[in-house]
């Protein structure tokens, strides 16, 4: 068994992928393993890979039917065989002497969760961002830790992010967690929404773990968002800190977070016939415990009344109200 297993799907980033593994392989520790999984790629993408992987044994290329990435990542973890895991996406770089970082605190502390401030990068390599957890460097209270969970989540979606975080993987192998492949954005929240669940000890470290390339050909620029999975993933955060004993308040953060997705849910993406729209409404109904938490706080009017409306379950108003502001403005 190795140390570190580095999980790191790849689709069509023969632009990125070499500069991503070369900065594992520059690491000064050598317990490390790349499980790289190629969906599919139509670009030179596997054939950079398996170059890689015959210049050091420690890379493990595999290629699969194209899925998407939670599909890879879960095939990823089936093969890891190192005692942690961290995710790697293809087009990110890891920053010089993480796993050395990373050798100390586990030298000094048997933790199930690491967790790392990182850099936003553009195209040009030039430094952006920062994205940070808020915490003191150390082990941290789990009651502090999910306390403050929901509102860092929703400022900067710390959290949530798939690369900033190193977990022992006998959490997520003896839980049988995964990424569920039916949601296409944040994914990654899910699924560590499920680990927090189950890990008992928390580690806030400065050092920052990676570069997060943001470019203007990203996918999720142009992704389809699926509002309804938004919402079920915010239940979930809420389910989850009402069974850790926090005492949430009616219209706080989580509430305004679940109504959020519940206005982007009945205003974007408006079906074309008003059956269509009532039938997608209803779907929204029968979730007993989102129609509970939507929270008219800090909503404009124009959403607060498409919220009323909601609660009032009046969809054909809604979708009335909603054709003519469409109409109004030109149509869109």
């Amino acid at each position: 068994m190795v140390r570190y297993s580095i999980i790191m799907p790849v689709y069509n980033k023969e632009d990125f992928i070499e500069k991503t593994v070369r900065s594992v392989m520059a690491q000064n520790t050598a317990e490390w393993e790349i499980i790289a999984v190629d969906d599919e790629s139509t670009d030179e993408s596997l054939e950079i890979l398996r170059r890689l992987e015959a210049e050091d044994s420690r890379i493990k290329v595999f290629t699969i039917e194209n899925k998407g990435v939670s599909n890879a990542r879960n095939f990823a973890l089936s093969k890891a065989c190192g005692e942690y895991v961290m995710f790697l996406d293809a087009d990110d770089t890891m920053k010089a002497g993480l796993l050395e970082e990373f050798d100390r605190i586990l030298s000094e502390q048997d933790v199930d969760i690491i967790f790392t401030p990182f850099d936003y990068i553009n195209e040009k390599d030039e430094l952006f961002a920062s994205c940070e957890s808020g915490f003191a460097e150390g082990v941290c209270d789990i009651e502090k830790f999910f306390s403050t969970l929901p509102d860092k989540q929703a400022e900067n979606g710390f959290f949530g992010f798939v690369t900033n975080k190193l977990v022992k993987i006998s959490i997520i192998a003896e839980n049988g967690i995964e990424f569920d492949t039916n949601i296409k954005l944040a994914e990654d929240l899910d699924f560590f929404l499920r680990v927090y669940d189950k890990a008992e000890k928390f580690y806030f470290s400065d050092k920052k773990s990676f570069n997060y390339l943001q470019y203007s050909q990203s996918s999720s620029n142009t992704m389809t968002v699926d509002y309804y999975s938004q919402i079920i993933i915010q239940l979930r955060l809420k389910k989850l800190l009402q069974n850790k004993g926090l005492n949430l308040k009616k219209g706080g953060i989580t509430d305004r977070q679940i109504t959020k997705y519940i206005c982007c849910y009945i205003i974007e993406q408006l079906p074309g016939s008003m059956k269509a729209f009532c039938d997608k409404q209803k779907i929204l109904y029968k979730n007993a415990d989102a129609m509970k938490s939507i929270t008219l706080n800090g909503f404009p009017v124009f959403k607060k009344l498409m919220l009323l409306l909601a609660k009032g379950k009046m969809s054909r108003l809604q979708y009335f109200v909603l054709n003519a502001k469409r109409k109004l403005r030109g149509g869109r």
